[in-house]
């Protein structure tokens, strides 16, 4: 409670330069619409040789007939963009799009009548962006990045380097006095050649941001990367290991039942493995609460997965 009251503001501060408006030479060549059922529209677009993401912000009010109550709703889509434009502007400044941990961002811009065409005339484009030159203003958009094959962090892509790669990533992302707010997989790429990059910051708070309601100090960072952790180690890791071996042993009894041998044997073996792994997942947790030794946790798990794999190999000896 000491650590979460204590005054621990961060004191080399310096506030950047506002993110500058995008200075384009050629036209917005938009080739398709990446997230059709997201709250935020992103294209992929070509602009002279480059292929970038347009992540576009609607210069109006969210509409509340999806809503029970007004507080339910997100916020304007102007607060957003200038919350991501100012986080763009901070993790340019103090390195972190450099350092690879993030996308580089090429500015902001206005959408011109032009570009709300071509983005209504997309097959397939939303009917809530088909009529954009109907709104008073025009909507704004940030220039971003694009990373062809990326994947979003998630049990499927999860393995201790991403996560790994996950949390030094996110401590760049903390060096640029940014708090990123929402530090789950979906927020994070897994590029092909294996790094990771955070990306969608139209929740973050800089530094500059800083209130009594919602403070920026040390422990306000601090208090994010173990949320961070947990989420990477504690959930998907987790997963992914109960799910693979779980997988292991569904293989091997499809395996004995083609081949006859064993396979009362197999299916009692799997049912009660599968037990142990569901066991183990409930526990864990509880384990962390009493111990608070994620380093024993860890090898508890490890001894456990290392039992299964050797009752797989006696079987498949057999």
């Amino acid at each position: 409670m000491r650590l979460i009251l204590a005054d621990m503001p961060l004191t080399k501060y310096e506030r950047p330069p506002p993110l500058q408006k995008a200075v384009l030479k050629d036209e917005l060549v938009f080739l398709e619409q990446i997230n059709p059922k997201g709250s935020t529209a992103l294209f992929k677009i070509r602009v002279g040789e480059r292929v970038l993401l347009l992540k576009m912000f609607r210069n109006k009010e969210v509409s509340l007939e999806n809503y029970r109550k007004r507080e339910e709703a997100p916020p304007h889509p102007m607060k957003r963009f200038e919350r991501e434009s100012d986080a763009y502007a901070h993790l340019q400044h103090y390195g972190a799009c450099e350092a690879g941990a993030v996308p580089k961002c090429y500015g902001w811009l206005e959408l011109s009548v032009q570009d709300m065409d071509a983005i209504a005339a997309l097959p397939g484009i939303d009917v809530r962006w088909q009529h954009l030159k109907d709104d008073e203003k025009p909507p704004k958009a940030l220039l971003i990045e694009f990373f062809e094959g990326a994947q979003r962090l998630s049990t499927q892509t999860i393995t201790l380097a991403v996560a790994d790669a996950a949390l030094r990533a996110l401590y760049h992302v903390h060096a640029s006095y940014i708090v990123h707010s929402d530090v789950y997989g979906r927020n994070t790429l897994v590029l092909p050649e294996g790094r990771v990059v955070w990306v969608d910051f139209d929740a973050s708070w800089a530094v500059w941001r800083s209130s009594g309601d919602t403070p920026v100090r040390r422990q306000d960072l601090f208090d994010e990367l173990a949320r961070a952790w947990t989420h990477f180690y504690d959930e998907l890791v987790r997963e992914r290991v109960v799910a693979d071996d779980i997988s292991h042993l569904l293989t091997y009894t499809i395996v004995a039942r083609q081949t006859d041998r064993f396979y009362p044997l197999a299916v009692l073996i799997t049912y009660i493995a599968l037990r142990q792994c569901c066991m183990l997942s409930l526990l864990l947790p509880v384990y962390y609460a009493e111990t608070d030794s994620r380093s024993d946790a860890s090898t508890n798990w490890s001894g456990a997965r290392n039992l299964l794999d050797q009752t797989l190999r006696t079987l498949q000896e057999t």
